[in-house]
């Protein structure tokens, strides 16, 4: 789901690899909710891709930290 979009917000490919390096961490929620945690996540690599100064660590923390709350 992510790949797609982190190619088109970076075009530099260590940029990309760097991108898809952060989101290898274990990710598990509920199919139901998984849109908005991915939205909110892309959401911060594209303020990040845009020159926004965004901590790595704030972006997984935002995607780990929502997905067990949101799963039920």
């Amino acid at each position: 789901m992510l790949i797609p979009a982190i190619k088109k917000l970076y075009t530099n490919k260590e940029d990309q690899a760097a991108a898809l390096e952060r989101h290898l961490e274990f990710f598990n929620t509920h199919p139901y909710v998984a849109a908005p945690i991915i939205g909110v996540t892309l959401a911060l690599e594209e303020e990040k891709a845009n020159g926004v100064e965004i901590d790595d660590a704030a972006i997984q923390g935002v995607k780990i930290g929502m997905m067990g709350p949101l799963a039920g």
